[in-house]
Formats: structure tokens, sequence, C-alpha cells
């Protein structure tokens, strides 16, 4: 049996596996937010990019995530002044 990782925080890939169910529709959800480009959604978005960062952390780097995340909340921000 895998023992989970206590430094990293990662969880091992037989765990991973149990997830793919609930993660495949997450994702589903997340790209059609994104495809949409339904800006009021962009924080369900920014909260999937962190889950799923912190549950594999090499999946990408820490700049790129947080590129990621600033972008989201800058449109999320260009958008509610412009509705104002």
């Amino acid at each position: 049996m895998e023992k989970r990782s206590d430094t990293t925080g990662a969880l091992p890939l037989s765990s991973l596996r149990l997830m793919a169910s609930p993660l495949q529709l997450t994702y589903s959800y997340i790209w059609q937010v994104i495809r949409q480009r339904n800006v009021k959604q962009y924080a369900k978005v920014e909260e999937f990019v962190t889950m799923v960062t912190q549950t594999v952390p090499d999946l990408i780097s820490f700049k790129q995530t947080a590129q990621l995340v600033l972008g989201l909340r800058a449109r999320e921000r260009q958008v509610r002044r412009s509705k104002r």
C-alpha cells in the first residue's frame, strides 16, 4: 500500500484514481466556464487550479500557477469595473 508523503502533501496515485469520476466532472464544468468566458465563475476556476496544484505540485510551476490565478482575478476586476 502506498503511503502519503507528509512532507509534500501530495496524494499517492492510487488515491487519485478513486477521485477520477468527481475530478472529471469538475474538470468538465471548469472547461465550460473557460470556453464560455463566464467571468462570474472564475473564482471556481481559481479554486480548481489551487486544489489541483496542491494535490499534484509538479503539474505546473509556481510561477505559472501565480500567473494564471492573477490573470483570472484581473479579468474579474476588469469586468466588475466595466459594469459600474
